[in-house]
């Protein structure tokens, strides 16, 4: 059907109320009505002289003749895009137009920072940075923290995964002199640097840190269980802050070799939780990762 009875009703109701219903116009005109009685009775010519008019008054002539016509038009009019036919008429395509029907590949950006330095790096460490990874894992989750020069700073946005990358080599050795760590002291090249730092001269200290680097000669070699205890704090902050789904922390160092000052420094980072119990220290060559390790 071309229109449902609400809105005939209601075009046929508007109408007589606009243009019918009117008395004689000031020009002297006759009234509205009698002017669109006879353009219908022109349109629909079968009307002109059906009994059912009768002795009816002009405005009800209109109405009816309305109705008639409209309902003529109606009944007339060939169906339209509300009819959808016969659904066997429609042919059949071969083709998949659809795009996403193959779609198996993630299409989801996760926004981080791979390489992040905190005090636990000595030349960060020495120079200024009072912020360990605790703070590096709060300030990229979106909490406020009061950076080294004690200005509060927080991200705009959030970042979904982070990796606290400080330098293997050493690692924790600027947080070891500045709580005077009584290891740290026991050693002579430990207490020479710790000084340097303490008697307002950092850049003597890495300067001492930085020779034996370039020699390859790890001046803390011996004592591996100040590294060891550096490490598994960096790798305790990790796993405290990671919160799967929701932002993750990778655990991660940077390998820092730099032989005749050439700088082969790479970021490792592990897959899972599954990680070395100590950082490896300065080499000429990568650390090696066994086959099947899942790393």
């Amino acid at each position: 059907m071309l229109f449902s009875s609400p809105v005939l009703s209601w075009t046929i109701g508007s109408y007589l109320q606009r243009h019918v219903a009117m008395g004689p116009r000031s020009n002297g005109e006759p009234p509205c009505g009698s002017r669109v009685f006879k353009s219908l009775l022109t349109v629909c010519p079968h009307l002109k002289n059906s009994g059912e008019l009768g002795e009816m008054s002009e405005t009800k002539h209109v109405t009816s003749l309305l109705a008639g016509c409209v309902v003529a038009l109606a009944t007339a009019m060939p169906a339209t895009a509300q009819d959808a036919g016969d659904p066997s008429a429609i042919r059949s395509r071969s083709a998949e137009y659809s795009p996403y029907l193959n779609y198996n590949y993630p299409d989801r950006v996760f926004f981080g920072d791979s390489h992040v330095h905190t005090s636990y790096s000595t030349d960060a460490g020495m120079f200024g940075n009072t912020l360990g990874p605790d703070e590096a894992y709060r300030f990229a989750k979106g909490e406020t923290v009061t950076s080294s020069t004690g200005v509060r700073a927080r991200l705009l946005r959030p970042l979904d995964w982070l990796v606290v990358a400080d330098h293997a080599e050493n690692i924790g050795l600027a947080p070891m002199i500045a709580e005077s760590n009584a290891d740290l002291l026991r050693t002579k090249w430990g207490r020479q640097v710790h000084d340097l730092v303490k008697a307002g001269d950092p850049g003597g200290a890495y300067t001492m840190w930085g020779e034996r680097m370039l020699e390859r000669n790890d001046p803390l070699a011996a004592f591996e269980n100040l590294t060891r205890s550096m490490w598994e704090q960096v790798t305790a902050a990790a796993e405290t802050h990671n919160q799967p789904g929701a932002f993750t922390a990778l655990i991660g160092y940077e390998w820092t070799s730099s032989p005749g000052g050439s700088n082969l420094h790479r970021n490792i980072i592990f897959r899972d939780d599954t990680w070395p119990r100590i950082s490896p220290r300065a080499t000429t060559s990568p650390p090696k990762i066994p086959k099947n390790s899942p790393n």
